[in-house]
């Protein structure tokens, strides 16, 4: 069985995500969080295979736990579930060192997947991270948006 930790500052979200993993009977949810600082003592604490790891989250945030989580459990896997593609949330993700990044607009079926592929060791990212990344190494991070054609 999977161990689980959820880092999830909206109780209702943190509440259905941990409802879905559970019922799968792959999941064993052992904390769910609402603040960065929570996510990196609960992970401490008890050590899990995934973390599933919202970025905009009070207490440090989603992107310093994350980094914090890997110092200290380098064999943690975390999944980056939130609202947001931006730029500056992705990079600075993979910079911290994130397995997988999806948007919270998946299906709870995609979500699963992703939890069940960042265990098994893959990365995964929603189809707009890829996109946005391989432009980003296309251009030699010159560019980040699509350049536009003339009119």
């Amino acid at each position: 069985m999977v161990r689980v930790l959820i880092a999830e500052d909206h109780p209702m979200f943190r509440d259905a995500l941990q409802a879905t993993l559970t019922l799968t009977g792959e999941f064993e949810v052992v904390a769910a969080v609402g603040t960065g600082e929570d996510a990196v003592t609960g992970a401490v604490g008890r050590t899990p295979d995934v973390v599933v790891m919202d970025l905009e989250m009070p207490g440090g945030g989603g992107v310093a736990a994350t980094a914090e989580i890997l110092r200290q459990l380098p064999a943690t896997r975390i999944l980056v579930l939130t609202s947001y593609d931006e730029d500056r949330l992705v990079y600075a993700a993979l910079r911290a060192g994130a397995h997988g990044y999806v948007l919270k607009s998946a299906t709870s079926e995609e979500i699963v997947r992703a939890v069940q592929t960042v265990a098994h060791g893959d990365g995964l990212f929603a189809g707009s991270v890829v996109e946005r990344i391989s432009r980003h190494l296309a251009t030699g991070g010159r560019a980040s948006v699509p350049p536009r054609s003339p009119s």
